[in-house]
């Protein structure tokens, strides 16, 4: 009866030892995945400088959030890199949308023949034509976009040497 009653209480022993250790397996395993989860929203919700914290033990789930910081560090770095570019181009077809509608206005014919009458030299026409490109940089902040700009009234330019040669195109 005594070995009974031992072997049950055995049992209940080992069963709440093993219940006790489950409930700890699962609030410790809980605990890190929620937090991997919760910096996961913030970062779908658009925020990449989130990171997953480490606790330092070096268990998978250390070295799964590292792996994860390291690749959102590269996605954050890329998207940067990705809105300097976007930025650029924006920049580079406003610059040609703003020498097709001079061009097209009749803004750089009439400003070429202004310059074009005014010099007698190549020299004059040069320096006429700079001055009168300067007005430019305050407009148009993108040297590319100046150079769009200005392109129609250049091709514009008479010919001023030898064989043809626009020599002003310094």
């Amino acid at each position: 009866m005594r070995i009974r009653w031992l072997g049950w209480l055995g049992v209940v022993g080992l069963t709440a030892a093993g219940l006790t250790l489950g409930l700890l397996a699962r609030r410790v395993l809980l605990g890190k995945i929620g937090a991997i989860t919760a910096t996961s929203r913030a970062i779908v919700a658009g925020d990449l400088s989130k990171r997953i914290g480490r606790d330092g033990s070096a268990d998978e789930f250390d070295q799964l959030a590292g792996n994860l910081n390291d690749m959102l560090a590269r996605i954050e770095g890329l998207m940067s890199a990705l809105r300097e570019v976007s930025v650029l181009f924006a920049a580079a077809i406003g610059a040609f949308v703003i020498g097709g509608a001079i061009e097209s206005s009749g803004l750089a014919a009439r400003l070429t023949a202004a310059v074009a009458r005014r010099a007698r030299t190549t020299s004059q026409l040069f320096w006429l034509t700079t001055f009168a490109l300067i007005p430019l940089t305050f407009l148009i902040p993108s040297t590319s976009g100046r150079a769009a700009a200005a392109l129609p009234a250049l091709k514009m330019l008479p010919p001023t040497g030898q064989g043809g040669q626009r020599k002003a195109y310094a």
